[in-house]
C-alpha cells in the first residue's frame, strides 16, 4: 500500500483542481479496506509500484473492477434483502462514491508513469482469479433459483394452483422492451436484413440460395435471409441481456439458476418467432416439461400452455404482433377452453435508467 501513502495520487488531484484531494485519496484507501480486503482482492495490490509500471494491464483491470463494483452496488440497492457485499459495511451510496474516485484513479494511472513491458506478465493470474471470484460471489448472492418456488409451495392440490405457481414464479420480458424489439424485427424484415434463427434440417423451411445465403422459406414465393444461431439460443440470451440487463444461462454470470428459456408458442425454427420477446419466458425448470408443445393430449399440459399464452397475449398484445408478422396460422392464439382464468402477479425484467444491472417489477395481469 506504500504507493497510496506516497500521496502521489493526492498531489495529482490537487494539480488538476480537485479541492477535496485528500478526501479522494482516502476513498481509495477505503476501497481497499472495505471492499477489496473483505473479498481477498487486496492481493492485486501486493506490489502496486510494479503494477503501475505495467500500466496498460493495470488500467484495463481496474476498469473491469470499476464496472464490477458498480454492478455490485446496484444489486445491493435493487435487492436490499440479499447479502450482496455482505462482507463490507459500506453503504451503496459510499460504494458509488468509491467508484467515482476509482475513475479518477484510473485517469491518474494513465498519465502518471510511462508504460514498460518489463513487468508484462505481472499479476495476470491474480487479477483474473480475484475478479472472477468476486463476481461469482456477488452473482451467487442474488441468483434466483427456479426450484425454490417448488420447495416453498404449499400442497398444490389442483391444476389451477400448479399453473398459478409456475406462472407467478416465471420471469417475463418487460412490454416496452418487447415492443421496441418487435419494431426492430419488422424493420429488419422489410429491409431484407439477416435475422437470427435456429438451424433446421427441414429443406422445406430452410435452404441456401445459389449465392450461399441461408434463408427461411415463408412461402413458395417469399424468403427471409437468416443467420444460423451458434448454439440454438445464444441470440436469445444476448437479446435478453441487452434489453433487460440480466444475464441468463451463461455460466457464473447467470442470475437465474434452474430456469429454462422457453418459447411459449414454440416455432423457434421460424426467425419471426425465435427472438420475438413476446414468445420468450424464463420458466422454472420443474415446470418447463409441462410446456411440451407436442403433448396436447394432457389436460395439465393444455392448461399450462394456453394460460402462459393468454398471459403473453394480454401483456404484449400478441395477436396484433402475430398478424403484422404474418404468423396468425403459425402461432395460434390461446384456446379459451383451456385457460386457467384469474389474476396473476407477473414478474417482468427491465432495465430502468440504463443501470448496469436490471430490475424486476411486479405487474398484475387479469386473464
Amino acid at each position: 500500500m506504500s504507493y497510496f501513502k506516497d500521496q502521489q495520487f493526492e498531489v495529482w488531484l490537487q494539480s488538476n483542481g480537485d479541492n477535496q484531494a485528500s478526501q479522494s485519496r482516502g476513498y481509495i484507501d477505503s476501497i481497499v479496506s472495505k471492499v477489496f480486503t473483505p473479498y481477498s482482492l487486496e492481493d492485486i495490490f501486493t506490489n502496486l509500484p510494479i503494477a503501475i509500471k505495467q500500466k496498460a494491464n493495470t488500467i484495463k483491470k481496474l476498469q473491469q473492477l470499476h464496472t464490477i463494483i458498480n454492478k455490485a452496488a446496484t444489486l445491493k440497492t435493487n435487492y436490499p434483502n440479499t447479502n450482496v457485499l455482505a462482507k463490507t459495511t459500506a453503504a451503496p451510496s459510499s460504494i458509488v462514491q468509491y467508484c467515482s474516485v476509482l475513475k479518477k484513479y484510473i485517469q491518474f494511472l494513465a498519465v502518471s508513469v510511462p508504460n514498460t513491458n518489463t513487468y508484462k506478465k505481472w499479476g495476470a493470474q491474480q487479477w483474473g482469479k480475484n475478479l472472477t471470484d468476486f463476481w461469482k460471489e456477488t452473482v451467487k448472492a442474488v441468483a434466483i433459483d427456479g426450484y425454490t418456488s417448488l420447495l416453498n409451495a404449499q400442497a398444490i392440490g389442483s391444476i389451477k394452483n400448479l399453473v398459478k405457481l409456475a406462472i407467478e414464479n416465471s420471469y417475463f420480458i418487460n412490454p416496452t422492451a418487447a415492443n421496441d424489439y418487435h419494431k426492430d424485427l419488422l424493420d429488419a424484415i422489410s429491409n431484407n436484413k439477416d435475422i437470427p434463427a435456429r438451424s433446421s434440417e427441414d429443406k422445406n423451411k430452410q435452404a441456401k440460395t445459389a449465392g450461399g445465403q441461408l434463408v427461411f422459406k415463408v412461402s413458395n414465393t417469399k424468403t427471409i435471409p437468416i443467420t444460423e444461431d451458434p448454439d440454438g439460443n445464444k441470440s436469445v440470451r444476448d437479446l435478453i441481456e441487452e434489453k433487460t440487463g440480466f444475464t441468463v444461462s451463461s455460466g457464473y454470470d447467470n442470475f437465474f439458476t434452474n430456469f429454462k428459456i422457453s418459447h411459449i408458442w414454440g416455432c423457434a425454427y421460424d426467425p419471426r418467432c425465435f427472438t420475438s420477446l413476446w414468445n420468450i419466458v424464463l420458466v422454472p425448470a420443474w415446470a418447463n416439461d409441462l410446456l411440451d408443445k407436442t403433448n396436447s393430449a394432457s389436460d395439465i399440459v393444455n392448461k399450462m400452455i394456453n394460460t402462459y399464452k393468454a398471459v403473453c397475449e394480454k401483456l404484449y398484445d400478441v395477436p396484433s404482433k402475430q398478424k403484422v408478422l404474418g404468423l396468425t396460422n403459425v402461432c395460434p392464439q390461446s384456446n379459451a377452453n383451456h385457460v386457467v382464468h384469474g389474476d396473476y402477479d407477473i414478474h417482468t425484467l427491465g432495465n430502468k435508467g440504463n443501470n448496469p444491472i436490471g430490475s424486476i417489477s411486479l405487474k398484475t395481469v387479469h386473464i
